[in-house]
């Protein structure tokens, strides 16, 4: 009965993270009349959005896409999403 709300929740608390930090920028995007907080607001937006495509290049035990040498098998991490917030 606990595992699948487990799964649902803790175990993926950095997506929930963004998508909390994504509503609240949200809101302050609509209902904000002051353009610094609305300024403030898209900021906050923007940053849960770098959380959720950094967190899907996450990989537990992964480490640099880096040369190793012949034979030595890696789990890596995904450099894809760190380069499309970079860009």
């Amino acid at each position: 009965m606990i595992e699948p709300f487990y799964e649902l929740f803790f175990a993926r608390y950095n997506y929930w993270m963004a998508v909390i930090l994504m509503l609240i920028g949200l809101y302050a995007l609509i209902a904000k009349q002051n353009l610094v907080k609305k300024l403030i607001g898209l900021n906050i937006f923007q940053t849960a959005i770098f959380l959720f495509y950094i967190s899907l290049g996450e990989v537990r035990g992964g480490t640099a896409p880096i040369y190793l040498p012949e034979g030595v098998d890696a789990l890596y991490v995904n450099p894809l999403p760190h380069v499309l917030i970079l860009t």
